[in-house]
């Protein structure tokens, strides 16, 4: 097997397992409200689809630094906000930061193939030493 596939597979895996675990969790919120709670409260909310939205686009666009810069890189980064066709991405050092800038295209056309065209336009990069793991790896 190419490289390059087990890399694919191992992001579809990725992937896979985080849409059980979401599953799991909306599975266990249904169990414990009553359906009427449920449906007048939060599928009726927009501020709560939009946060799918974005939870969704953030995870695709690890995905997408995964596959353009490698797991090393994708570890010390985190898709952290999303809001007017724009990527936040928090790193923990510039050189990290240069590299997301030089490769910014192919990332936004990866998140546009998982997302749909347009969504996101810019990528903004903040340099911090605080950057978060991963909780899923």
């Amino acid at each position: 097997m190419r490289e390059e596939d087990a890399l694919e597979q191992r992001i579809q895996y990725r992937s896979y397992v985080r849409t059980v675990f979401v599953v799991r969790i909306i599975c266990i919120f249904y169990m414990l409200n009553p359906i009427g709670n449920i449906l007048g409260d939060a599928l009726n909310r927009r501020d709560v689809q939009q946060g799918i939205r974005t939870a969704v686009l953030l995870d695709a666009a690890r995905e997408a630094i995964e596959a353009v810069l490698g797991s090393n890189a994708a570890n010390q980064t985190q898709p952290v906000a999303y809001k007017n066709f724009t990527l936040f991405i928090q790193v923990p050092h510039g050189a990290l930061a240069q590299e997301i800038r030089l490769k910014e295209k192919e990332i936004i056309h990866m998140v546009e193939e998982r997302r749909g065209k347009g969504v996101v336009k810019f990528i903004k990069i903040r340099v911090s030493r605080q950057v978060e793991t991963d909780m899923l790896t």
